[in-house]
């Protein structure tokens, strides 16, 4: 009876001991993860992870919601598959007419009632996006290709917003590296002449 006793009890120091050594095993790789974690953070952001801020959500949401779009895409066939290409590729169009936009308004680029056309079109690509989710369920040939021609006018104009918007941004690129130049020839012209000016006095 005290030999069954004696193995219970060792039996019992062995398991908390085992548990004690995966708990450490556990924290050592999750802290070794938030470490690398951290590393990658601080490469990619030197200047600190930045707030998160409503482009910021939009712009992750439009990515994620194009990825599922995608795999959706591969896993149907037929007109579901056809469908779905059309909404990946009505998203793909507008969000990247939404970035350049964005981009252009951040650095200060002149671009009129864009934003206001822009919001828009977003609106009216969301509802052409709607009538396509409904085709997936019941479509015709007549129904397919006329959700194929107002998909390709609304990527069509949103085209043109992001090549409105990325020719602003090249404008301002533009402006500022011509004032940049005018600054530095002026500067090197003002150094040079302060140099001839002290080797021409050291000369007398």
């Amino acid at each position: 009876m005290n030999g069954l006793r004696t193995v219970a009890i060792v039996l019992a120091a062995l398991g908390i001991f085992g548990l004690f050594t995966l708990a450490l095993w556990v924290t050592w790789r999750v802290t070794r993860w938030f470490r690398r974690v951290h590393t990658h953070l601080s490469r990619v952001f030197p200047g600190g992870i930045p707030a998160p801020r409503p482009a910021t959500a939009t712009v992750a949401y439009a990515h994620a919601h194009r990825r599922t779009l995608g795999i959706r895409r591969m896993a149907t066939s037929g007109p579901k598959r056809q469908v779905l290409s059309l909404r990946q590729d009505l998203w793909s169009h507008v969000d990247t007419a939404h970035a350049a936009l964005t981009t252009a308004q951040a650095n200060g680029a002149a671009i009129g009632d864009l934003a206001i056309l822009s919001g828009q079109l977003r609106e009216l690509a969301r509802r052409h996006d709607q009538q396509l989710a409904l085709l997936s369920v019941r479509s015709s040939n007549g129904d397919m290709a006329r959700a194929q021609a107002e998909t390709a006018r609304i990527t069509e104009h949103a085209d043109m917003v992001s090549d409105a918007a990325i020719a602003a941004l090249h404008a301002v690129s533009t402006q500022d590296a011509d004032r940049l130049a005018l600054l530095l020839d002026h500067e090197a012209q003002a150094v040079k002449a302060g140099s001839a000016r002290l080797r021409s006095l050291s000369a007398g």
